[in-house]
């Protein structure tokens, strides 16, 4: 039987029902995030670091005291008149700080002194790991809101279960919520735009008051991580179109929103710099700053090879690492098909192959120390729509979902327990080798040939209970939300029978 046509004539799930499961994926996920340490996170999680820390210690935006210690040692910096300053976005710095304050609070109260380590560990916790959770929570509401013809309340619940368990942890965003790093709120604020973009127009009432929070929200995304700013643009696009009629009306608030979001690095930026810029035009790195100067933000032309290397390739393929993303393509088409969502399915299509073919022309491809095109991080929040949409077309359509995703969880689970922030050089692959996509021969899959390796050697260092007992846990975890979930619906419509 269709999995579409079960419960085919049963109501929509209310927002309650919907925030009750959603919050149980929600703390399974934090729960899952926070079982994960990394203690030496690199340059780019350290650059963020610092300017928390500068901030927060002495009231500065200049990391000079911080930048070179060896437990923050960072290059990820900007020079200017004789100081060092983060070259980053700086909305994870900022939302770090209250985080570090508490801290601080408490090595006063306590009168004791936490290492940098577990300083950046906790700030780590509610940072980026809470983030992550709150977009997965977001995704599922957005999901549930969808109004896709034919679905049923069984395939709505589990399908938005099941692709929001795929994003989050058969993807990259399961390093990202371990590591200070900016896409896990990115992608929080930009997940909650697109639910208060969809309850609006659910609601047929989009009014101006919710067209600025959606504005405000997809600024805060940008705010986090620049190069999100193309999704955003894209995210509120769709309501300027479904909003047409008051094109001249809607835009001005979007625009409005999307500036205040922004904001701070407006300040941030005229503070340090006298002028708005971005950081990277004052690298200390010769190599970056000489590199961004080329093309647009370092970017030339789209690179085929380079492009075959972060899709299907091992060495950076988001589709080779998480297959099931592929299935947001016949999504697309799904989505396409019904009118309510052409606008969106446009969208998503358009803005995901400028980030495809930026990224195949940027001069740091390969994004630096990582295992998946870091890059490309805001593709699997763009296609939670048209993954939802393929999960519920029909039984079978789930079912291969469900296959695709048992492999990106495996992966993605090795990668996190021992350094989703692999060294990008190595005997085989050197710096020059990736600079010159155009000479690159076959790169080695360091999944198989180091992480896999070193997770079968006992060598989980990313983990804070170890391999074996991350992996009971995750498991009791899972099986425990998904009891908790099957109780909340019980008497809704029989939404769980047979499960």
């Amino acid at each position: 039987m269709e999995q579409a046509n079960e419960n085919s004539d049963a109501p929509n799930i209310t927002m309650r029902q919907a925030i009750i499961a959603g919050l149980i994926v929600g703390v399974a996920l934090f729960f899952s995030f926070v079982l994960f340490d990394h203690k030496e996170p690199g340059w780019s999680v350290n650059s963020r670091f610092c300017l928390t820390m500068a901030i927060v210690d002495e009231g500065r935006l200049s990391i000079d005291d911080f930048a070179n210690i060896k437990s923050m040692q960072t290059d990820d910096v900007a020079q200017f008149r004789g100081h060092l300053y983060s070259d980053k976005a700086i909305g994870v710095s900022l939302l770090a700080i209250a985080p570090m304050v508490a801290m601080r609070g408490i090595e006063r109260m306590a009168q004791t002194h936490f290492s940098v380590s577990t300083l950046r560990y906790w700030t780590t916790i509610c940072v980026s790991a809470l983030s992550a959770a709150l977009a997965g929570f977001f995704l599922f509401l957005y999901l549930s809101q969808l109004r896709l013809t034919g679905a049923s309340n069984r395939s709505t619940l589990w399908g938005a279960v099941t692709v929001i368990v795929g994003i989050m942890l058969g993807t990259q965003y399961f390093g990202h919520a371990t590591l200070l790093l900016s896409y896990a709120p990115a992608a929080m604020f930009l997940a909650a735009a697109m639910l208060t973009i969809q309850i609006g127009l659910n609601s047929n009432r989009f009014s101006c008051k919710r067209a600025f929070c959606c504005g405000l929200l997809a600024g805060l995304s940008i705010l986090c991580e620049t190069l999100w700013g193309v999704a955003a643009v894209g995210i509120l696009a769709v309501i300027a179109w479904q909003e047409k009629h008051r094109f001249m009306t809607i835009t001005p608030v979007l625009l409005g929103g999307m500036l205040l979001g922004v904001m701070p690095f407006i300040l941030y930026s005229l503070t340090i710099f006298g002028t708005l810029t971005i950081p990277y035009e004052y690298e200390r790195n010769e190599m970056f700053r000489t590199a961004m100067t080329q093309g647009f933000m370092g970017a030339s032309w789209p690179n085929l090879k380079v492009l075959a290397y972060l899709t299907v390739l091992p060495y950076r393929g988001i589709f080779f690492h998480s297959p099931f993303l592929l299935l947001a393509l016949p999504g697309l088409c799904f989505l396409w098909k019904n009118k309510s969502f052409r606008a969106l399915s446009l969208m998503i299509f358009v803005v995901s192959v400028f980030y495809l073919l930026f990224n195949s022309a940027y001069y740091m491809w390969w994004g630096g120390w990582n295992f998946s095109p870091r890059h490309l991080s805001m593709l699997p929040i763009l296609f939670a729509a048209p993954l939802f949409a393929f999960y519920v077309k029909n039984r079978a359509c789930g079912i291969a979902m469900s296959i695709l995703l048992v492999p990106a969880l495996i992966i993605h689970f090795i990668v996190v327990c021992t350094d989703p922030q692999w060294p990008d050089t190595n005997s085989f692959t050197t710096l020059e080798m990736l600079l010159s996509p155009e000479n690159l021969q076959q790169l080695k899959w360091v999944w198989y040939g180091g992480m896999l390796r070193s997770f079968l050697n006992g060598h989980a260092q990313g983990t804070i209970l170890g391999g074996q007992m991350t992996i009971i846990v995750l498991l009791v975890v899972w099986i425990a939300a998904k009891s908790f979930i099957l109780l909340s619906v019980k008497n809704f419509h029989g939404i769980c029978k047979k499960n």
